[in-house]
């Protein structure tokens, strides 16, 4: 208990120091960023995501970007397809005013930026951590227990945004274990009848204290919506619920990506 409390403190400590690292940082894609620190790498984002997104990005006419963090995808997106509409959601007011100043440096429009948590309910919850690990979840990813409280709604509340629009919509979710919580508050977003691409992460331990008890939840919630499952590794076969239970009991955290499809 003493020894887990030291971990949750020097975790603190660490996350306090990257309030004196932020600085403006050069990216592979033609753009710049501010960020809380300087990436490891210029690239930000592993390749098989950015191919995915490029793969549907120019069939579609907005975006949103749910834990938007500082960024990336809002404005890599928009650098794509200069006519999307970027809905960027991120909850931790320290990355909102990074996320804010990289909308500025960038062009996009501040209409569609939110400091906001997304949820299955509206509400108040203690958000763990600092950067882009930030969690709902306690304990999510060794990190500190140390938070603040923030403010939640549900993807629906901001229906009138998304009802409208006609060539399809392309959802990125990176929420730090939230993700089936997400999707139960998106029921009328997903319902919506125009293509919807949705990419998210859905790890079975990674990241959790013991295990993901949401893992099939937040699949079946997409293919109860009509949407057809894959893994961004291979987006040629696509996955049924047999084929993520199996994922699931032999505990397979080798893909953690997938990509939901409602044509």
């Amino acid at each position: 208990m003493i020894f887990d409390s030291i971990l949750s403190l020097l975790r603190w400590i660490r996350d306090k120091k990257y309030y004196f690292t932020k600085g403006l940082f050069e990216t592979s894609y033609d753009f710049s960023l501010w960020s809380h620190r300087k990436p490891n790498n210029s690239k930000i984002i592993a390749a098989i995501e950015l191919e995915t997104l490029k793969k549907y990005i120019l069939e579609i006419e907005c975006f949103i970007d749910i834990g938007a963090f500082i960024g990336f995808f809002s404005v890599y997106a928009k650098k794509i397809n200069t006519k999307l509409d970027i809905y960027s959601f991120e909850p931790h007011p320290q990355n909102y005013k990074l996320l804010e100043k990289n909308y500025e440096l960038n062009k996009l429009d501040k209409n569609n930026l939110f400091n906001i948590g997304l949820s299955d309910k509206k509400g108040y919850e203690k958000l763990y951590g600092f950067g882009q690990g930030a969690s709902l979840l306690p304990n999510w990813g060794g990190i500190s227990n140390f938070g603040i409280k923030i403010s939640l709604r549900t993807l629906d509340d901001y229906y009138d945004y998304f009802k409208d629009y006609k060539k399809g919509i392309f959802i990125k979710i990176d929420a730090e274990g939230n993700e089936a919580k997400i999707l139960m508050g998106s029921n009328r977003v997903l319902s919506l009848n125009i293509p919807i691409i949705i990419m998210y992460e859905n790890s079975i331990k990674k990241n959790y204290p013991i295990k993901n008890d949401n893992f099939m939840k937040t699949h079946k919630i997409l293919i109860d919506s009509g949407f057809k499952i894959y893994n961004i590794s291979d987006l040629d076969n696509r996955l049924n619920l047999d084929d993520l239970n199996k994922f699931y009991d032999e505990e397979n955290d080798n893909q953690i990506n997938f990509l939901a499809i409602k044509n």
